[in-house]
């Protein structure tokens, strides 16, 4: 059994590659690397569309603690009736990220884990729903 503490992911590095999608201090400020990256892990595993993936974050605690979101946070945006990130922003986020930068993440994350000995980096499945298609 894997302990919690050994699925901490070197955020700094991904962090540093989840950056430069957002190199402009102008504007509105990035989400936080663990909530976008979170979401998008979240969505592959359950299959489900950016609103509901969006609105069961706000009703599921578990989801809260695994994108790095305290209750607090996110009570108080339902408070206010807001939302701590739109479902348009994963769209926008899965753009911005692009391939070349989902293929990075997914190196780090798995170099992680095979120094780490969790997995063995033998054979290794992703999803590709996140990746350009040239369909015409």
């Amino acid at each position: 059994m894997v302990k919690k503490e050994e699925l901490k992911q070197n955020w700094e590095k991904i962090n540093s590659i989840y950056s430069q999608c957002f190199p402009s201090k102008k504007g509105r400020s990035t989400k936080k690397t663990d909530m976008a990256l979170g979401l998008l892990i979240l969505k592959h595993l359950y299959r489900k569309s950016d609103r509901d993936l969006v609105r069961d974050l706000h009703l599921n605690t578990s989801y809260m603690h695994f994108c790095g979101l305290s209750y607090s946070e996110v009570s108080e945006a339902n408070r206010l009736g807001k939302k701590v990130i739109n479902h348009s922003t994963l769209t926008r986020i899965r753009k911005k990220l692009g391939p070349e930068r989902v293929e990075k993440i997914v190196s780090v994350v798995t170099r992680d884990l095979v120094s780490r000995k969790i997995i063995d980096g033998k054979i290794l499945l992703t999803d590709t729903t996140s990746l350009e298609k040239n369909i015409a």
